[in-house]
């Protein structure tokens, strides 16, 4: 379910920014210790948003999924050693089917792919 809602938020996004699926990025980080969303094509930065335009969802469920996922970004840093200010994880995909992948970056250092079935 929560790939779906990634391929539908990768597909939604392209669509609105009218830019391919494969250049699309959805970056989360915690530069001030909440989290913040950015839509971004490759790595150029193309809006701040949040969670529930993101990922395309409704009020209650992106509040449930914000907190999830902040603790997924917790864990992510921890276990990379990745200074909470800078980790980022952008959602992706390389797939014409916009399969949804997750790289970890610190600040714009690529760090490691990740398996999106072990964080979500």
């Amino acid at each position: 379910m929560i790939k779906d809602t990634l391929k539908n938020a990768i597909r939604s996004l392209s669509n609105k920014h009218g830019i391919k699926e494969k250049e699309l990025r959805i970056k989360i980080s915690k530069p001030k210790g909440s989290l913040r969303y950015e839509i971004m094509k490759n790595s150029e930065v193309l809006e701040e948003t949040n969670v529930a335009t993101a990922l395309n969802l409704n009020t209650v469920v992106a509040f449930m999924v914000g907190n999830r996922l902040n603790a997924i970004v917790d864990s992510i840093a921890k276990e990379f050693s990745v200074p909470e200010q800078t980790v980022n994880v952008r959602i992706y995909t390389k797939t014409d089917d916009s399969e949804p992948l997750l790289y970890l970056f610190d600040d714009t250092t690529p760090v490691a792919g990740l398996e999106i079935d072990k964080f979500i």
